[in-house]
């Protein structure tokens, strides 16, 4: 890449973070993304009254939200780039974070994820992630960076999480 792309490069993804900064700092609180409503809705939830119409089967999916909950206290095994972290990471975590809500492909694994030859139930899935927001809750050590938003507050992991979690729900159905 040459010297004049590399600028235009670094000149455009300097005008979007100065946008999704200022959108951050006007953003308006979301009361309805909190871990204490998460934790509230998932408890109340009934393995056999969900079904998922996405790629993965449900447990699998309630798996891969728990691993992404541990990986922010333990350490996710793959990282992108500081350069990505920095740039189009932080600048997508700013555009979630002032939307209130995420999007991502939800069949694609985070790096490194463990993906498990035995599957756990449902059941076995729901307990897992439901353990996973209670640890994180309740967690007061460092946390780690996330593999590609970079280091969050534990605040903005709070945030995060829960937008992953209700991402992933766009694709679940209940009935009740």
């Amino acid at each position: 890449m040459n010297r004049r792309a590399v600028l235009k490069l670094l000149g455009a993804t300097s005008a979007v973070a100065i946008i999704g900064g200022g959108m951050y700092e006007v953003n308006r609180k979301h009361p309805e993304l909190s871990l204490e409503s998460t934790l509230i809705f998932l408890k109340q939830l009934t393995p056999e009254k969900i079904t998922s119409t996405g790629q993965w089967p449900l447990a699998r999916a309630f798996e891969h939200l728990a691993q992404s909950i541990e990986f922010s206290m333990i350490g996710y095994p793959i990282m992108k780039s500081e350069f990505f972290q920095n740039t189009a990471g932080s600048i997508a975590f700013s555009v979630f974070n002032a939307r209130g809500k995420m999007n991502h492909g939800l069949d694609e694994i985070i790096p490194g994820e463990v993906i498990r030859k035995v599957p756990l139930t449902v059941s076995q899935a729901l307990t897992r992630l439901v353990k996973s927001l209670e640890d994180f809750n309740g967690f007061s050590g460092v946390l780690k960076p996330h593999f590609a938003y970079g280091q969050l507050t534990k605040q903005q992991y709070a945030l995060a999480h829960v937008m992953h979690i209700n991402n992933h729900f766009e694709e679940f159905n209940t009935t009740y």
